[in-house]
């Protein structure tokens, strides 16, 4: 059977789920088509696979209609109505799966029914539900403003007499939901900003929402606390007070914090370490470190999803510029995996060619190197940054001085990116092609200017690499 929908979906069920289904389409009140029931035994008995090497539509109907000539019409139908009852059954299960949509229906059947003295009842256990079971974030305020809405008006229909501040419940709750929305849509608008061209940031009343926010910060929930902080990092506003107090939120929120949040919330703040460290400020290193640590501890670090592709290069570098050698070695091999299978070579040759490079064993590095190749910017530029130091190490004065040409030529390619992405690396070879110049210089005999050169990778505003730059001037003789 070639593949289709119906088969993709179904592979996917486990086989518990496949038993569940099979009940499912087996009673009365769903489905009471038995040759589609049929259909499905045939197909299920070849589960998770359906390839059409093993399956064919021949094979099915003859099982379904045995000494009957083929009509692949009829297999086309059987599939329809399997692949119907297939989706009622996993939107079921879905919703069997959120208590406070269930009780939501319940009531709801209860008001169309007219049995009201039940309905009281039923607000209280939904909004139990809601405070203990769904995580902070903008959908469980949303949820709750649907309910306390619904809670009012049936007040105001049903009950003489009701206090005017109810009316102020369902407001809290929209507020929380458009604030948490604008924050978040704000926050990663200028993540994006930071890196692509024309990306709109000002977005309408972000301002006053961020005011507000600010002034009443105490008072707010902790996942409002949270993306106010954030906002403040990603936009330049923030002091090293913000960043400390919104490391302690998160800390003390992994439990209440929808995973997509936390996963925000790290990548800003490792983000933010990454901002100041090429600013000159070295002991972010160790902070960012420090932050992806507890992203491996706390389980944040693999729902990063594809995201993973860019934390992985950036674990390594952390691991190599710190020195520490075993645990990056460990990290590597053990988190290659986990990297999505397309891209598992080429990084996995990338991050031992950084290893051996930081280890001072360039041949190995190089060899490493030449099995990678990259599409993302982002590996490309570290792929050159590791040539340039290989070349480096290795006194090869017309490689590097023709890398330097190409690595130039590609930055200016990627219009893409903002100029302040690319200016730390721009500085780093200027800065770098200065120092290699005085080393072949000063073994010549000539100074090679070291003490200007000094100054200036210590007052560059922007820059990668600076304790390597400083390190290999200083070891000029």
């Amino acid at each position: 059977m070639r593949p289709t929908k119906l088969t993709e979906v179904l592979s996917q069920l486990n086989q518990t789920e496949l038993k569940k289904f099979r009940k499912f389409i087996n009673s009365p009140y769903f489905h009471q088509h038995k040759d589609t029931i049929t259909f499905f035994e045939a197909l299920a008995k070849y589960h998770p696979d359906y390839h059409e090497d093993k399956v064919t539509s021949e094979k099915i109907y003859e099982a379904v209609y045995p000494g009957q000539a083929y009509d692949d019409g009829k297999v086309r139908t059987l599939r329809k109505y399997l692949h119907k009852l297939l989706n009622t059954f996993l939107s079921l299960e879905s919703f069997l799966e959120a208590p406070h949509e269930v009780e939501k229906h319940q009531i709801n059947t209860y008001l169309e029914k007219g049995l009201t003295k039940y309905v009281p009842k039923g607000f209280d256990t939904q909004r139990d539900i809601l405070s203990k079971q769904l995580l902070l974030g903008p959908s469980k305020y949303l949820e709750l403003f649907v309910l306390e809405d619904k809670i009012l008006q049936f007040r105001v229909e049903h009950e003489d007499r009701w206090e005017n501040t109810a009316v102020l419940k369902p407001m809290e709750h929209l507020d929380h939901f458009f604030i948490l929305e604008k924050l978040m849509y704000a926050c990663s608008l200028h993540t994006y900003g930071s890196i692509f061209k024309n990306v709109p940031t000002d977005l309408f009343l972000i301002q006053d929402i961020t005011e507000y926010c600010e002034q009443h910060f105490d008072s707010l929930p902790s996942i409002i606390q949270a993306y106010t902080l954030s906002l403040k990092l990603v936009s330049g506003r923030a002091e090293e007070k913000d960043l400390e107090i919104l490391q302690k939120i998160v800390k003390e929120g992994n439990d209440q914090f929808e995973i997509k949040d936390l996963i925000n919330f790290y990548v800003i703040i490792v983000n933010y370490c990454s901002f100041t460290y090429r600013r000159g400020n070295t002991e972010a290193l160790s902070k960012m470190f420090e932050v992806y640590k507890d992203m491996i501890t706390y389980g944040i670090l693999k729902e990063t999803q594809k995201g993973l592709l860019y934390h992985f290069k950036n674990l390594v570098t952390l691991g190599l510029k710190l020195k520490e050698y075993q645990w990056t070695e460990t990290f590597i091999e053990d988190w290659i995996k986990a990297i999505p299978e397309e891209n598992q070579t080429d990084i996995y040759h990338f991050s031992r060619a950084n290893l051996f490079t930081h280890t001072g064993e360039y041949t190995k590095a190089l060899k490493e190197l030449q099995e990678a190749t990259f599409i993302d910017p982002f590996y490309r530029i570290g792929y050159y940054t590791l040539l340039f130091k290989i070349h480096f190490e290795q006194n090869e004065e017309e490689a590097l001085l023709a890398l330097v040409n190409t690595y130039r030529a590609y930055l200016r390619r990627r219009s893409g990116l903002t100029e302040e992405r690319k200016l730390p690396y721009k500085e780093f070879i200027r800065l770098g092609k200065e120092v290699f110049q005085a080393k072949q210089d000063h073994t010549s005999g000539g100074n090679g200017q070291l003490n200007h050169i000094q100054q200036e990778i210590q007052e560059a505003k922007s820059l990668v690499d600076m304790e390597w730059l400083l390190e290999k001037l200083d070891m000029i003789p």
